[in-house]
């Protein structure tokens, strides 16, 4: 689901022209290959992971998405009806995205859970409804923009 995720948000970003929603995309493309990686690699082969010099996601991450968003909100004018998809193809294919992004979030609380993990305290699953939620805006900047 993550993946799938990622490729969304490449379809977005080729579909895209605005320079500031691509740096953000790219950035949120390059934090999932790191939640990926996180999501792969075994808790016991975690410090192995990292001391091999591979990404793992930060909380600078999840701090970022959380700005932008806010950023984003408030440059758009107060919702006053339901927004339907479509009214920009970039817009459409941001709300594809979130939804993906949603299901990725449900799909790796249910592996925590599984676990029996602290799903709170989890970066990964924060920063998965983060990135929901900066999607969200970023479609809802173009759709009503």
């Amino acid at each position: 689901a993550v993946d799938e995720l990622n490729a969304a948000l490449g379809l977005a970003r080729a579909a895209n022209s605005d320079a500031r929603l691509a740096d953000a995309l790219l950035t949120a493309q390059r934090d999932l290959i790191a939640v990926m990686g996180e999501l792969a690699t075994d808790e016991a082969d975690q410090q192995r992971y990292v001391d091999g010099g591979y990404s793992v996601l930060s909380e600078s991450s999840i701090q970022a998405l959380e700005e932008l968003t806010h950023q984003i909100e408030s440059d758009c004018p107060p919702i006053r009806e339901w927004i339907i998809p479509g009214g920009t193809e970039v817009g459409a294919r941001l709300h594809f995205a979130r939804t993906v992004c949603r299901r990725a979030e449900r799909s790796v609380l249910a592996l925590y859970e599984s676990l029996e993990a602290p799903v709170e305290e989890n970066r990964v699953t924060r920063y998965l409804n983060r990135l929901g939620d900066a999607l969200w805006a970023m479609a809802l900047s173009l759709e009503r923009g």
